[in-house]
């Protein structure tokens, strides 16, 4: 009989071990801000920043969203998450003259739905687009000009 409660003793303690831990991590990483980005073969970049969550706890009233292009960076969008927006925003901007990549970031400025401070954010480089009949922001007329056969 002793053995059989130390069994369960055991099998007790090990089950609060994985349910209590597991738990514990996921509250303290998982306030964030996620970024996706492209490039259209006009030059056109569009991004789109959503939250970790789209519970009370995932909306979040300021979100910066910037570009760095060597190491200049400038804001191109703000929003919030709510449920209003599901969560995201959306925004988009001209390709920088010059540039072969550029990293675009969403960052909380504002504390979450639920009291929690985190300011993690996330970042996604995008590359100049290499397979477009033209370059990107390079004007319709001068492309017409460059596809004709003289």
């Amino acid at each position: 009989m002793r053995q059989l409660r130390r069994l369960f003793t055991a099998i007790l303690l090990l089950l609060g071990a994985i349910t209590i831990v597991p738990v514990f991590s996921g509250l303290a990483s998982a306030h964030h801000s996620n970024i996706e980005a492209s490039v259209a073969c006009d030059g056109t970049v569009s991004w789109t920043a959503k939250s970790w969550s789209t519970g009370a706890e995932g909306t979040n009233t300021d979100i910066r969203v910037t570009k760095t292009v060597g190491t200049t960076t400038t804001q191109v969008g703000q929003g919030a998450f709510n449920n209003a927006n599901n969560y995201q925003f959306s925004g988009t901007f001209a390709w920088p003259a010059g540039a072969t990549s550029i990293t675009v970031t969403s960052t909380p400025n504002a504390a979450w739905g639920n009291g929690v401070v985190s300011n993690v954010g996330s970042s996604v480089t995008v590359s100049k687009p290499t397979n477009c009949p033209g370059q990107p922001g390079v004007s319709k007329a001068v492309f017409e000009h460059i596809g004709r056969s003289w």
